[in-house]
């Protein structure tokens, strides 16, 4: 291969990097698209609250604390979350 050859194949391989270098890595469905950009601005996250299982497992915690919190608050609101202190035993 010659000198000339060589140039000339660099040349060649510089100019179809650079031209590969100027084109996207590929579009996507939201380009030019400002509605579908507005409505979902990260595409590709996805969180745990977005599964249902977790959402029913959120919910059902959510549900047992909110329970028990109401029990206690009736039991205080009744007085029956602590022994009475009318007999005459010791008191701690």
């Amino acid at each position: 291969m010659t000198a000339r050859h060589a140039t000339r194949a660099a040349l060649a391989l510089a100019a179809l990097a650079c031209a590969s270098a100027l084109t996207a890595c590929g579009g996507s469905h939201h380009a030019g698209n400002e509605t579908a950009i507005r409505l979902n601005p990260t595409p590709a996250y996805y969180s745990l609250g977005k599964r249902k299982t977790d959402e029913k497992n959120r919910w059902a915690y959510m549900a047992d604390t909110n329970f028990r919190a109401m029990r206690d608050d009736m039991a205080r609101a009744i007085y029956i979350d602590r022994p009475s202190r009318l007999h005459f035993g010791p008191k701690p």
